[in-house]
């Protein structure tokens, strides 16, 4: 009995460990998490480093501008652990995602056709908050346990080379269009790709499960 169940057991962890779509498709899924998540995150960090020339550029002082800005990081910790307790609690973290980008989104379009206050820029930083750890968590769904260490380095990779990129090109849409704004309508425009990203995770994972089933 214990070596029909342990050949059992090794049957199945060969073809888990060794099917090559299964493994490619953990990498390239980590790739397209890290590049879609990459894109909402900067979409906070454009905010914190675009939104003060945005303020100055409006009319308020430097002083105040910045104290505002400042806000929203401040608000966006806290925020974080909330969101996901409420995320724990509703069982839902894609909705909490989606929910939080989306709405993240229309308040940075605010901000940038009407102009900031304490009110959008607190509101920002709440909404940013908690995306951050759950998005953080989405490869641990779809990666083996042993394909672990190499997937979330592709992860991580696509992540931070998106961090190190999209900066520039904001600024390079600042100084093309002349508008201080270009930055804030960027960050919306990669909150909506980070939404569309999320769905198509999704979409991967469930047709991962159907795989999976069928072998």
């Amino acid at each position: 009995m214990r070596r029909d169940r342990g050949k059992a057991f090794a049957g199945h962890g060969v073809r888990a460990a060794h099917c090559p779509v299964v493994e490619r498709g953990d990498d390239l899924e980590a790739c397209r998490l890290g590049v879609g998540c990459d894109r909402g995150e900067f979409a906070f960090v454009a905010v914190l480093s675009f939104g003060p020339t945005f303020l100055v550029a409006s009319g308020m002082k430097v002083e105040s501008a910045n104290a505002v800005v400042s806000a929203t990081s401040w608000v966006a910790i806290p925020a974080a652990p909330l969101g996901a307790w409420l995320a724990q609690r509703t069982n839902c973290p894609s909705g909490m995602i989606m929910t939080c980008l989306l709405l993240a989104s229309v308040a940075i379009s605010c901000v940038a056709h009407w102009g900031g206050s304490w009110a959008w820029f607190v509101a920002i930083g709440l909404l940013f908050g908690p995306p951050g750890g759950l998005i953080m968590t989405l490869p641990t769904e779809v990666v083996a346990p042993q394909r672990g260490a190499v997937a979330m380095g592709v992860f991580f990779t696509c992540y931070y080379a998106g961090l190190g990129i999209l900066p520039a090109v904001a600024g390079y849409l600042r100084d093309l269009s002349h508008s201080a704004a270009s930055p804030l309508w960027f960050a919306v425009l990669l909150l909506l790709f980070a939404t569309l990203s999320l769905i198509a995770f999704r979409v991967f994972q469930s047709r991962r499960r159907c795989i999976r089933a069928e072998g």
